[in-house]
């Protein structure tokens, strides 16, 4: 819904930084990419999708459980998006 509502608002680029999130460098090469490459997500290194996801999820998504153990888990305090890209 605040991702909506920023659209709504006319933003075309979002970054989502959780409060725990302390940048230990300056974020313009994180800016950068986000602009070059339309989004950017990190990976939850060390976790996959089959071991946290649901059963309701991985069926929504016609995902089954072994391949979703081999899917690695991106991070939710940290990612951005651009929506003017093509």
């Amino acid at each position: 819904m605040l991702i909506q509502k920023a659209l709504d608002l006319g933003y075309t680029q979002i970054v989502w930084i959780d409060s725990a999130v302390y940048p230990s460098q300056n974020i313009s090469k994180f800016l950068e990419q986000v602009e070059s490459n339309g989004l950017t997500f990190f990976e939850n290194v060390g976790h996959t999708l089959g071991y946290w996801a649901s059963d309701l999820l991985l069926t929504w998504f016609g995902l089954e459980r072994e391949k979703a153990f081999q899917t690695p888990q991106t991070m939710g305090c940290l990612f951005a998006l651009n929506f003017e890209f093509p």
